[in-house]
């Protein structure tokens, strides 16, 4: 495994300037739940971007993010469903065990699927190259996390600092309006 970790970085100059991780600790990494990461998925049509719709990409990039470095660890194509079978559902689960989704776009009952999957989906209406929207997230996790991703990373909730919003364009980013959604009034168990 390190030498695959090794390898990769070698090949990709985004991973040698940001995988800060030393070779004792390379094997860990890829770990979906290590303490003091988050795994975040991009919702992305092309190999380095983010620049997908949550339900037509062809691929989520999977990037494990901590305060001190980043490293994309698992790309995953959805596949096709079948005739009657919930897509967006099916979507959900492939990226399961990520705290996070970055996506151009989602419709109101997919984002409800995401969010009863476990992750925060956050829209980026323009998009923009994954190396420097998870840059910018891991300078927000080494400063000053929101209390829901310090959370993510296993912070106690002592050590959790007030509400701060990630460290993104403003005019880049939008939350998700669930507001009229019956899908997640459903998950949450309000009416």
């Amino acid at each position: 495994m390190k030498q695959g970790i090794k390898a990769e970085a070698e090949t990709d100059p985004q991973q040698i300037s940001h995988q800060a991780l030393s070779e004792d600790n390379a094997e860990q990494s890829v770990s979906s739940n290590l303490k003091g990461t988050i795994k975040v998925a991009c919702a992305s049509n092309s190999k380095d971007r983010i620049d997908g719709h949550f339900g037509t990409c062809t691929q989520f990039l999977i990037y494990q993010v901590s305060p001190t470095s980043w490293h994309l660890c698992d790309t995953r194509e959805p596949t096709q469903s079948q005739p009657g079978e919930d897509k967006n559902a099916r979507r959900a689960e492939l990226i399961q065990d990520c705290h996070l989704l970055f996506t151009v776009s989602i419709g109101g009952p997919a984002a409800a699927k995401v969010i009863r999957a476990g992750l925060h989906p956050m829209k980026l209406p323009l998009g923009g190259a994954a190396a420097d929207v998870i840059e910018r997230l891991r300078m927000t996790l080494a400063s000053a996390p929101p209390p829901w991703l310090a959370k993510a990373m296993g912070v106690q909730p002592e050590q959790r600092s007030r509400l701060q919003d990630i460290d993104l364009q403003e005019e880049d980013l939008e939350e998700v309006d669930l507001r009229e959604d019956d899908d997640l009034k459903e998950a949450s168990g309000h009416d």
